[in-house]
């Protein structure tokens, strides 16, 4: 991963395309707005509309790419009235331990994908958690998680931060299931 380049396209507001190791041939599309030693935090775009955030922590960069189709699309981006955007002043993007509590503290549902539970899935099946983190630590989280039927786990999961390749909250799917499957006790 190309830090400077990846940190001048922040300051700049260039979009940008990455692609992630695991899952394999998944790309995340949009602005970045944070890069740190262990995140890149991107402010992410699908159809030309904003979706969401997605943090990709660098080891999991494949490649990026920025060039004459993504100037292409800015000017799309434009027209549409979607621009760069700073993250929220709540969000910690020092590092990915700092946005995960930081999303903890904020009661935000969040999916988390890893390369363990993507290639562990059957073809259709679900390849990430989604749920609430409950605590941070220096090597793993814990979160409680909601099934596809809306059930919430009685107990928390041990995710080993190591192991995260994703990250995306804020997103137009956690926000509709996350008003359907309420999270138990508010």
């Amino acid at each position: 991963m190309d830090a400077v380049r990846l940190t001048d396209h922040v300051e700049r507001g260039l979009t940008l395309r990455v692609t992630v190791r695991n899952p394999p041939s998944e790309n995340v599309y949009g602005f970045p707005v944070a890069v740190s030693g262990t995140l890149v935090l991107m402010r992410a775009v699908y159809d030309y509309q904003p979706w969401g955030w997605v943090a990709v922590p660098p080891g999991n960069v494949a490649a990026f790419r920025s060039g004459r189709f993504e100037r292409f699309a800015e000017r799309v981006l434009a027209g549409e009235g979607v621009a760069a955007k700073r993250c929220p002043a709540w969000l910690g993007t020092s590092s990915l331990a700092a946005l995960l509590a930081s999303l903890m503290k904020r009661r935000r549902n969040v999916v988390i994908e890893t390369a363990a539970v993507a290639a562990r899935a059957a073809p259709g099946e679900t390849r990430f958690y989604l749920g609430r983190i409950e605590a941070v630590g220096l090597s793993h989280v814990s979160m409680r998680t909601v099934n596809g039927l809306g059930r919430w786990a009685r107990r928390a999961t041990r995710i080993r931060v190591d192991d995260i390749c994703l990250v995306q909250f804020d997103d137009p799917y956690t926000r509709a299931f996350s008003k359907y499957a309420p999270y138990p006790g508010g």
